[in-house]
């Protein structure tokens, strides 16, 4: 095709048998000489043998398509997605010989790399698919001797490892350290005394600790829980029966009415 006329970024081909110029290259071509009708328009002269040979061959891949994503999905139900870590790590069967390897090994990069392969021998490789560990430096490296030594399958970090770490890493940062502070002496005071708890219930309507997956997450979704009923809260503390309470009046229910309103 010559140079005018064409959009930068993009091949052109022309059909041997009607000469027209297709845009996108060679599978475009195949739906055009296959007469398939899906983005190109057919070719009105190409030989019906060249027809049925480019159909079947476009049939045929579609169906090895369709028959790899069985597999992958067979694969996953079996149990081929395997995690470590953490609770929340991985969406698969645990590794229960790692979960319960001794401290000394699971900073031993090379003993982890062996525990981990024996289980994928184990199992087979053929239907282990990918391996899910933290991000614990030793486990980093055993799951690159693995992915090495194993073509077929490769190492993924927990997702929810990575978060929790993110967001420990945000809680320590001083904007943020002295807030969570002083959310935990709330929390804490709150839910370590059962009638004050039972009265934050009754104006909050709901419990002020959100638990979650890992221990940041739910140190975030309790502080944010804490902004949601900061007004509750704050008519409890003006009320008759925090008034009326001998919390009110002691260092401890004093200060956590500071730390609540600050």
């Amino acid at each position: 095709m010559p140079e005018k006329g064409r959009k930068k970024g993009y091949k052109y081909l022309k059909c041997n048998f009607c000469s027209k110029d297709i845009k996108g290259g060679m599978k475009r071509v195949k739906e055009h000489l296959a007469c398939t009708d899906k983005d190109v328009k057919p070719c009105p002269k190409v030989p019906k043998e060249v027809k049925d040979e480019i159909s079947q061959y476009l049939k045929d891949y579609e169906n090895t398509k369709f028959i790899s994503q069985r597999k992958f999905d067979e694969a996953v139900d079996c149990g081929s997605y395997f995690g470590d870590g953490p609770s929340g790590c991985g969406s698969g069967t645990p590794l229960e010989g790692v979960n319960s390897c001794p401290s000394d090994c699971v900073k031993d990069a090379q003993k982890l790399f062996e525990l981990l392969d024996g289980v994928v021998e184990e199992i087979g490789e053929d239907i282990v698919i990918q391996v899910i560990t933290d991000n614990a430096s030793a486990y980093k490296v055993a799951g690159r001797l693995l992915m090495e030594k194993r073509k077929s399958l490769y190492w993924t970090s927990c997702a929810a490892h990575c978060i929790d770490l993110m967001l420990e890493k945000i809680g320590e940062l001083p904007q943020h350290k002295n807030a969570f502070l002083k959310a935990r002496r709330v929390s804490n005071f709150i839910h370590n005394h059962q009638w004050v708890l039972s009265l934050t219930r009754k104006f909050a309507k709901k419990d002020i600790l959100q638990p979650a997956v890992t221990r940041f997450a739910t140190a975030f979704l309790t502080l944010e829980s804490m902004h949601q009923l900061k007004q509750p809260l704050q008519m409890m503390f003006v009320s008759k029966e925090w008034s009326s309470c001998a919390w009110a009046k002691k260092p401890e229910g004093k200060a956590m009415k500071k730390n609540h309103n600050e």
